[in-house]
């Protein structure tokens, strides 16, 4: 067999064989023999028919199944000798068939883009940074102590205060103060004071009492980020429905046990704690992933190259389908929608793949038992129950094993670019 391997462009192949008769002739014997052994014609049993015979009888399909088994065996032992991977369908071109029985064919076939160098160190990425504060502890807790509040039915003569807990009916007004049909809101909860509706509306409401109502306004700011909204005005006409307050328990450490009878949490600087440390861990995650989205964005704008088409096409195949078992969409339109988004995506992928080689980053597991994951998934902040699930899931180790391997990768993407570290206020 002779080959003669040609770059089409970056991302596709073509290889021109030539194939000996010999090749041919005994690829052809040994597919008239297989056929043979399944085979029955009138007066012989199956696998008992003369040679000669199923020849005469099936010479096209053998000649066909020949020609189809060495196209298959030349292109695979080709692609293990130049190191290729064909993506998508291959396409057979010049097929020519000599009388001597000597075979030329050509194909062609994507493979997966060879990227030969990156730009991906001394860059600068940005990376969002949250702290936790008193205050969110405090409003954590806050909701705690709501959850397990009484409520009380307010008096006939009670008005709404600040922390009151209202159920209201919101119609919206136009500009001449006239309801707008359609636009009436019915049985809205909010608790005065939270900023839910609108903290400035929400104090305009101060004072009312059951069944009585108010007309509000708020007015967008002229640089408010939704410029249809920019600069104008809403108005609502709002009716008390129900008014209610809560009993809120005392915040003491018999709260705090009472929360959970088997937590070792019992008293309430031990609950502060333990949610200082869980938003903590929830904050560096969200952290890392500005850091991420924001070193793909960096890294990919560096680096521009093209992705075979076979490639985005399979790729937003399985989008979509995953999309169609959440919610059922327009296949064309969802395509079309995610297509810049996909070749990023895989564009992506393919330069962690890259760096990963070249920094020789791998999970250190010379026996198969996984050491490495499962110290990480002890690092993790899940309860010792969960941490036992995971480890006693093949499948989850799996993936854990694939998110170390991430981690490793952004640990050195960050250590080997200037990172930009931004300060997130709560209000942000």
């Amino acid at each position: 067999m002779n080959i003669q391997v040609s770059d089409i462009n970056n991302f596709t192949k073509s290889i021109a064989f030539k194939i000996d008769s010999e090749v041919y002739q005994k690829t052809y014997d040994k597919t008239l023999k297989k056929l043979a052994k399944r085979v029955s014609l009138p007066g012989f049993r199956k696998g008992k028919v003369p040679a000669a015979m199923i020849e005469k009888n099936y010479q096209e399909t053998v000649h066909s199944d020949t020609l189809d088994k060495i196209i298959q065996d030349s292109l695979r032992q080709a692609c293990d000798d130049e190191k290729l991977e064909p993506i998508g369908n291959v396409k057979v071109e010049d097929l020519n068939f000599a009388k001597d029985k000597s075979l030329d064919f050509t194909v062609s076939f994507e493979v997966k883009p060879e990227i030969k160098d990156i730009t991906y160190k001394n860059l600068k990425i940005r990376k969002d940074i949250r702290r936790v504060t008193d205050k969110e502890v405090d409003m954590v807790i806050e909701d705690m102590l709501l959850q397990r509040s009484k409520v009380i039915e307010a008096a006939p003569d009670a008005t709404v205060q600040k922390g009151s807990f209202i159920r209201m009916n919101v119609q919206e007004l136009d500009e001449k103060k006239v309801a707008k049909a359609g636009r009436l809101y019915k049985d809205m909860e909010i608790r005065i004071g939270d900023g839910y509706f609108d903290k400035k509306m929400e104090d305009q409401l101060i004072g009312l009492k059951v069944s009585e109502s108010k007309q509000v306004s708020r007015k967008y700011p002229k640089n408010f980020e939704d410029k249809n909204l920019a600069g104008k005005s809403e108005h609502y006409e709002i009716t008390v429905t129900h008014l209610e307050e809560r009993e809120i328990p005392e915040l003491n450490d018999e709260f705090v046990a009472s929360l959970n009878e088997k937590s070792e949490i019992k008293t309430v600087d031990q609950l502060k704690e333990i949610i200082h440390k869980n938003l903590t861990s929830r904050y560096e995650s969200e952290s890392m992933n500005s850091f991420v989205r924001n070193a793909a964005e960096v890294i990919l704008k560096k680096n521009p190259f093209d992705v075979p088409q076979t490639m985005v096409e399979t790729y937003l195949d399985r989008l979509y389908q995953h999309q169609q078992s959440q919610q059922k969409v327009n296949e064309a339109k969802f395509k079309e929608a995610r297509r810049e988004s996909a070749i990023d995506e895989i564009r992506w992928e393919l330069i962690k793949e890259f760096i990963i080689k070249e920094e020789a980053i791998r999970i250190n597991d010379p026996d198969h038992q996984h050491i490495e994951v499962l110290e990480y998934i002890d690092s993790l902040a899940y309860s010792d129950q969960e941490k036992a699930y995971i480890k006693g899931n093949h499948k989850m180790i799996h993936d854990f094993e694939y998110q170390l391997l991430e981690k490793k990768l952004m640990d050195k993407i960050a250590e080997s670019n200037k990172i930009d570290e931004q300060l997130i206020k709560i209000d942000q």
